[in-house]
């Protein structure tokens, strides 16, 4: 599986890629936080589905892996 995460900033993409490498090691550990710019997220790699704990409404959204 060899993509990347989009609409982060670059060194939350990096958090992002980190995570995900771990998470495939260890699947169960799969909840990770990651900032990005003025937000924070709790990214759930077994649903692929981050939640936006900053945002009054703790807007959820899918996210995915795209080619590079």
């Amino acid at each position: 599986d060899r993509g990347k995460w989009e609409d982060y900033k670059a060194p939350a993409s990096l958090d992002v890629e980190k995570a995900y490498s771990a998470w495939i090691v260890n699947p169960y550990v799969d909840v990770r936080s990651v900032t990005s710019g003025d937000w924070a997220y709790q990214v759930d790699f077994n649903t692929m589905q981050q939640t936006n704990v900053r945002h009054n409404n703790h807007k959820v959204r899918k996210i995915q892996r795209v080619p590079k």
